[in-house]
């Protein structure tokens, strides 16, 4: 099931919530650090059919070694950092 969400004026199309069993989901548009548009849906918790809300906390599990990952990647794309040396390293930081 495809849906157009709109955030102010971004719109994002949300697929298969339904089918990857997704019982809630918050979306925002984020513009030079000001929320331009905010949306929640679903549930939080669905045994208590609690709903999701811009405080709703999500347990985001692994997905950050993703974001590490690329932040490191970009680090050595701009030459402030080895990826050939040891991560433990405080010598593979270049100033």
């Amino acid at each position: 099931m495809h849906t157009t969400v709109r955030l102010g004026i971004y719109e994002v199309k949300t697929e298969g919530k339904e089918r990857k069993h997704i019982p809630g989901l918050s979306l925002a548009v984020i513009q030079d650090g000001v929320t331009v548009g905010e949306k929640n849906y679903g549930l939080a918790n669905v045994e208590l059919s609690v709903p999701v809300t811009s405080a709703t906390i999500y347990e985001i599990a692994s997905m950050t070694k993703g974001f590490t990952a690329a932040a490191i990647l970009l680090l050595v794309a701009e030459g402030k950092l080895r990826a050939e040396q040891m991560m433990d390293n405080n010598s593979a930081i270049q100033s």
